[in-house]
């Protein structure tokens, strides 16, 4: 995509600067993630910090439904899931990883049987950080 070529860097800056696992950054970046520029980024040293980062804001995050919109968190867990499956979760704290299969589980349960992306998206990362263990 053309926005991904042109703004890639600029907005993983932002990303660095933003808080919390939902954030505008966050979101931008989930939809260029399908993207080969997105991809080739991931190779270079300054984005191995990505996976870090976005699991150490889900672990802070609230477990509260009234602190995010399903469909945000939905889109943060995604975004998480993808970096950990291109990156790998080697790039998180062991603490991280297992405080992120409790939160996954918890938001799973919640909207379970929703269909909701929120319910395929922490399926697929505990699921994941389960079987690397």
């Amino acid at each position: 995509s053309e926005f991904a070529a042109k703004y890639l860097p600029q907005l993983v800056n932002q990303f660095h600067t933003s808080e919390g696992p939902v954030n505008t950054a966050m979101t931008l970046l989930n939809n260029i993630s399908d993207t080969s520029y997105f991809l080739r980024y991931l190779r270079l040293p300054e984005a191995q910090t990505l996976v870090n980062i976005q699991a150490r804001r889900t672990v802070l995050s609230s477990d509260s439904v009234d602190s995010f919109r399903y469909d945000d968190l939905g889109a943060a867990f995604q975004f998480l899931f993808t970096l950990v499956l291109l990156q790998g979760p080697h790039c998180m704290t062991e603490a991280d990883k297992y405080a992120l299969i409790v939160k996954a589980k918890h938001w799973y349960t919640v909207y379970r049987g929703t269909g909701y992306q929120i319910e395929g998206s922490c399926i697929r990362l505990f699921g994941y950080l389960e079987n690397d263990e």
